[in-house]
């Protein structure tokens, strides 16, 4: 994904999407060069954090745990999709207010 990133933006929005459907902590760059240490250079893995920042919007010196809200938003997805109330139909179905089905529906 980051190598196609590079020349397109449309992948930078595909791994936003993604990581905000998913209740997992923010990846720490230190995390990143453990696993990854031995395949590419410190400069390939700091251009690599570079583009998984910007693309979620944040940047993290250690791990740590997604925000009460994320988890939240996370929790109705996966409830929806269990009762299979397919997004963002049910969404729109939840009662939420507007602002709120936004944030559910991952929109910025």
């Amino acid at each position: 994904m980051y190598m196609v990133a590079c020349r397109n933006e449309a992948t930078s929005e595909a791994l936003r999407l993604l990581w905000n459907s998913f209740p997992d902590a923010y990846i720490s760059f230190k995390e990143l060069k453990t696993v990854f240490g031995n395949v590419f250079t410190d400069k390939k893995l700091k251009s690599i954090y570079r583009f998984y920042a910007r693309a979620v919007g944040e940047f993290h010196e250690y791990a740590e745990p997604r925000s009460l809200q994320h988890q939240c938003r996370s929790i109705v997805r996966r409830v929806l999709r269990e009762n299979k109330n397919w997004i963002p139909e049910g969404i729109s179905q939840t009662g939420l207010a507007k602002p709120l089905q936004s944030f559910v529906n991952l929109e910025k």
